[in-house]
């Protein structure tokens, strides 16, 4: 009798499983999401500090680029 009300239980146990391994897969894709905008960001802001030397036509400094 265990045997079979652990048979019923199991396909829901093995989906709530599945939920909520895909639930993981989903915020580790949104924390990569999260970390692609982040570099973007940097990147776009590196480029701004580009253009205004550019512009001013003065060398980087050592400090400004670390």
């Amino acid at each position: 009798m265990v045997g079979l009300v652990q048979n019923i239980f199991f396909p829901y146990n093995h989906q709530s499983s599945i939920i909520n391994h895909q639930s993981s897969i989903i915020n580790h894709q949104s924390s990569i999401i999260n970390h692609q905008s982040s570099i973007i960001n940097h990147q776009s802001s590196i480029t701004c500090a580009e253009r205004s030397r550019s512009i001013n036509h003065q060398p980087f400094s050592f400090y400004e680029l670390s």
